[in-house]
């Protein structure tokens, strides 16, 4: 094997040491013990956790060339799979996955596809930071890290929208309005998994309190070394719990668990998008 796959073992052996010893049996035991006798809870907050994906392809279209068209279900597909290449993988490999499955060549170039996904990442990033912002000064408090974090992925948009611009790109306020309009409720979506595993395994949350974990965990994510954020989800949003008053045993329990599902998810919902035929009907230029 490659040192990068020695690392990425060793790392991974890491993050499950850290989580066999600090980690809240336990809580973890409840967990997955509540979940798997009601399971209604965590089915409810798999659709809403997938519906966040279907508004974060539907924003994705806005940010495509203009003139461009590409199918909802085919960008469904894409963010699918690199939802899936991404907790297999290290690194942004994942992107590249979601730009392969829209690019059709002279309807959508690979290079247009990848800037569009940069895009959309980019906005990501920013919708993210706006929840941690708003649920940080709501609750009043949160590690100091969070709020450095989501500074810099609120300045992101900001330059390349300037940087865009000079170039020429068509990013009017309107456009900019409807990416927004989609992408922002998409991720807000996401606290549903977190507080739906807090909740069996006993952690009560408030909405403010979840949404604010569930940033911490999404923006640690970005110093990810291992596939799937291992490690740096589980730290991101165990310092929130634990910055919120949670203790750390429990809280590193829930981060876990909640991860867990995750990978499951991905995998369960990326793979078949990997596998499945390329549309018949292709970008096309209108």
């Amino acid at each position: 094997m490659s040192r990068r796959s020695w690392a990425a073992l060793a790392g991974a052996g890491v993050v499950a040491i850290v989580v066999v010893r600090l980690a809240d049996w336990d809580a973890l035991h409840r967990a997955w013990r509540s979940l798997a006798a009601e399971p209604l809870v965590l089915v409810v907050a798999l659709a809403a956790y997938t519906a966040g994906f279907v508004l974060r392809a539907a924003a994705w279209g806005a940010l495509m060339p203009a003139g461009v068209v590409v199918p909802l279900g085919r960008r469904v597909r894409a963010v699918f799979a690199m939802l899936a290449v991404n907790h297999a993988l290290p690194g942004p490999v994942g992107e590249v996955a979601r730009a392969r499955v829209v690019a059709d060549g002279p309807g959508l170039t690979m290079r247009a596809a990848l800037v569009s996904v940069a895009a959309a990442r980019v906005v990501d990033a920013a919708c993210i930071a706006v929840l941690a912002v708003s649920c940080g000064l709501l609750l009043g408090e949160g590690p100091g890290w969070l709020r450095a974090a989501s500074l810099v992925a609120l300045a992101l948009p900001v330059g390349a929208w300037t940087v865009a611009r000079r170039r020429g790109a068509d990013l009017g306020w309107a456009r900019l309005f409807r990416v927004a309009v989609l992408a922002l409720p998409s991720w807000a979506l996401e606290v549903g998994m977190l507080w739906a595993v807090a909740s069996a395994a006993g952690l009560r949350l408030g909405w403010a309190a979840a949404m604010l974990a569930t940033c911490g965990g999404l923006l640690a994510q970005v110093a990810a070394v291992l596939p799937g954020g291992v490690g740096t989800y589980e730290a991101g949003v165990a310092s929130v719990l634990v910055a919120l008053g949670a203790p750390a045993g429990e809280s590193l329990a829930v981060a876990a668990t909640t991860h867990a599902v995750k990978f499951v998810y991905a995998f369960g919902v990326g793979l078949p998008a990997l596998a499945w035929r390329r549309d018949a009907v292709p970008a096309v230029a209108v």
